[in-house]
């Protein structure tokens, strides 16, 4: 089953991994995204030339990263959702080379990027189960934007 035969529209916030053909629901939406993106000036001033010029040379990938909050009541399994997150942020070994997880992140309509997770941190946090376990954790996923790297009919739209 490929990824766009799932009805993955319904849920209106996730991560789709392509390396593993299945996704991450976040059961929330994140209170916020936040994007960087930074271009590259040189200045040049060339011999006899009382001023200089400014020249483009570049922009680079757009980093962005999100927030979010889960609790047992959204995923019983919290231990494992927070798992399958975070093994996100590691290669995949094969008999040639060691693969990153390019990821689809769709998160509405309007906020939507093909990218590799760069880092997750996880914060668990307080009430405990009779157990000892964490009921909740607050996840930050920072991302590298990553769709000039796709290998062509990798994913189309």
């Amino acid at each position: 089953m490929g990824f766009l035969d799932r009805d993955y529209r319904k849920n209106r916030c996730y991560i789709y991994s392509f390396l593993n053909n299945d996704y991450v629901v976040l059961h929330t939406i994140p209170e916020e995204v936040q994007e960087s993106i930074s271009n590259t000036i040189n200045e040049d001033i060339p011999l006899g030339r009382s001023k200089g010029t400014l020249a483009y040379t570049g922009t680079n990938s757009v980093p962005f990263s999100l927030d979010i909050e889960v609790n047992d009541d959204m995923e019983p399994d919290l231990e494992g959702y927070v798992n399958k997150l975070k093994a996100l942020a590691y290669p995949v070994y094969n008999s040639v080379r060691a693969e990153s997880h390019r990821v689809f992140v769709h998160l509405g309509e309007r906020i939507q990027y093909i990218a590799l997770v760069t880092s997750i941190e996880v914060r668990w946090k307080k009430p405990v189960d009779k157990d000892g376990n964490y009921r909740r954790a607050s996840i930050s996923i920072s991302f590298k934007d990553a769709s000039s790297y796709l290998p062509t009919g990798e994913w189309s739209r």
